[in-house]
Formats: C-alpha cells, sequence, structure tokens
C-alpha cells in the first residue's frame, strides 16, 4: 500500500482541481508512489530534491515527498507541443 498522509486543506491555486477532490490529495508521498504517480523516475526524482525543484521530510528512516512541491513543479513545466500528421519541420 502507497505511504501517503492525508489532511483537509484548500487546493494550491493554478491546478484546476475541484475543492471536495483536492481535500483528497496527500500531503507527503513516498518516492517510489511519486514515481508511480508522474512517470519521473526514481533517479530524475533524487536529482530534483538535489536540485531543490522537489521538498521532501524525514519520518524515521523514510523519506516523504510533499506533494504539493511535486504539484508546484509539474505546473511548471512548459506544455507539451505536437505536429499534425503531415506537418515538415524547416
Amino acid at each position: 500500500m502507497p505511504n501517503l498522509t492525508f489532511i483537509n486543506r484548500t487546493p494550491p491555486k493554478g491546478i484546476g482541481i475541484p475543492f471536495d477532490h483536492a481535500a483528497m490529495l496527500p500531503v507527503t508521498a513516498s518516492i517510489a508512489t511519486i514515481s508511480a504517480l508522474t512517470g519521473i523516475s526514481r533517479s530524475e526524482i533524487y536529482r530534483l530534491l538535489a536540485s531543490n525543484k522537489l521538498h521532501a521530510v524525514k519520518s524515521g528512516r523514510t523519506t516523504l515527498i510533499l506533494v504539493e512541491s511535486v504539484m508546484a513543479y509539474v505546473t511548471s513545466l512548459p506544455s507539451a507541443t505536437f505536429r499534425t500528421a503531415g506537418e515538415v519541420v524547416l
């Protein structure tokens, strides 16, 4: 079972999650859980932690990632763009 910690709180601004769903967001999650939920590799999560783009706390030997820092990082990424079929890039 994933290591998740929940509290009742208002959603971070700009993430587009309705209030009733934001109250269900965990405060922290394990590195494995964050990796599974975002598709970001464990190695990249450790690099993001080292560069202070993600924030974590320790509970005994367990490292817990602050979910709000993950949400802030993901929403700061540029939007993906895609070419239409047959489009030529010069």
